[in-house]
């Protein structure tokens, strides 16, 4: 009897594992219409093209505005003294 079920569930097994890509491959074909066989597609998206030139391009801007410093420091001099000369 128990050589019978052994027999039986390995042949379950291998019926489960030879099928199923079988069904895998026949429910992927079910998803649906393609874009194709309704007639309809999107239209193209229209694009603006302009000719290639070599340049420079300048890193900066222009603006308005205050500048206030996150810290402060005051400058004294060790010596009253006139710098004349730097060496």
């Amino acid at each position: 009897m128990s050589k019978i079920i052994k027999i039986l569930s390995a042949f379950i097994l291998f019926l489960a594992y030879t099928s199923l890509p079988v069904i895998v491959a026949l429910l992927s074909g079910c998803g649906g219409q393609k874009a194709g066989a309704s007639g309809f597609s999107m239209p193209p998206m229209p694009a603006e093209v302009s000719p290639v030139t070599v340049q420079t391009v300048a890193d900066k801007f222009e603006a308005v505005g205050t500048i206030e410093a996150i810290e402060s420091i005051t400058v004294v001099s060790e010596i009253d003294a006139t710098v004349k000369a730097l060496p």
